[in-house]
C-alpha cells in the first residue's frame, strides 16, 4: 500500500485497537521514521552543493516521479474503471497541464464532479461495510482552532504544503510550481 493510505492505514488501526494511544504508538512506530529521514535530508540539503550535490537531487527528483507515476497509475486502474471516468479524468488532467492558473484546479474539480454526478447516475455502488468508530466529526474541530488567530494563511500555506508532498505534488519534483494562490496576494 502505498503513500499516505498506509499511513492512514497504521493510524487507523491503532486508533481503533487502542484509541488515541494506539493510534499514537502507530504514529511513532511507522511514520516517524521517515519523517525523521526527510528532516535529516532537508537539513542537510542546503550543504548539498557543487556537481556532486547538484546530480544527487537531480536523482531523488528522478526517483519521486517515478513513484509518483507507479501511484498515479495504481490509482489509474482503481478509480477510473471505465470509459467515462477515464474521460473525466483525462480532460481534468490535459486541463491542468494546459492552464497555469491555480484557480483553474477549482473550476476543474467542480466541472468533473458535476461531470460524475451526470455520467454516473446509474452507476451503482459497491455494498458498503459498516464500522463503528467512536471518534465523530467534532474531533476534526480542532483544525479550527489552529486557524482562529491572524496566521490561518501560514497555517493554511502549512497543510498545503504537506498535502502536495505526501499526494505527490508538484512541489515535490515539478520546477514549476508556485506559491498557492492565497498567497500570491500579500
Amino acid at each position: 500500500m502505498p503513500g499516505p493510505a498506509s499511513s492512514q492505514l497504521g493510524f487507523s488501526l491503532g486508533l481503533l485497537r487502542a484509541g488515541w494511544l494506539g493510534a499514537l504508538a502507530a504514529f511513532v512506530a511507522f511514520t516517524l521514521p521517515s519523517a525523521l529521514a526527510l528532516v535529516g535530508l532537508a537539513t542537510v540539503l542546503p550543504r548539498l552543493s557543487g556537481s556532486v550535490g547538484v546530480a544527487e537531487i537531480h536523482g531523488l527528483r528522478l526517483v519521486a516521479c517515478a513513484v509518483v507515476a507507479d501511484a498515479v497509475q495504481g490509482m489509474a486502474r482503481k478509480l477510473c474503471p471505465d470509459a467515462a471516468r477515464r474521460t473525466i479524468a483525462i480532460l481534468a488532467a490535459a486541463t491542468l497541464l494546459l492552464a497555469g492558473a491555480a484557480w483553474v484546479q477549482l473550476v476543474v474539480v467542480g466541472l468533473a464532479a458535476m461531470a460524475g454526478a451526470v455520467l454516473l447516475s446509474t452507476s451503482t455502488p459497491r455494498d458498503a461495510v459498516a464500522l463503528a468508530v467512536p471518534y465523530g466529526s467534532r474531533s476534526g474541530g480542532l483544525l479550527l482552532l489552529a486557524t482562529a488567530s491572524d496566521r490561518w494563511p501560514t497555517v493554511a500555506e502549512a497543510f498545503y504544503r504537506a498535502g502536495a508532498l505526501v499526494f505527490g505534488g508538484a512541489t515535490s519534483c515539478c520546477p514549476c510550481w508556485k506559491s498557492p494562490w492565497w498567497l500570491q496576494a500579500g
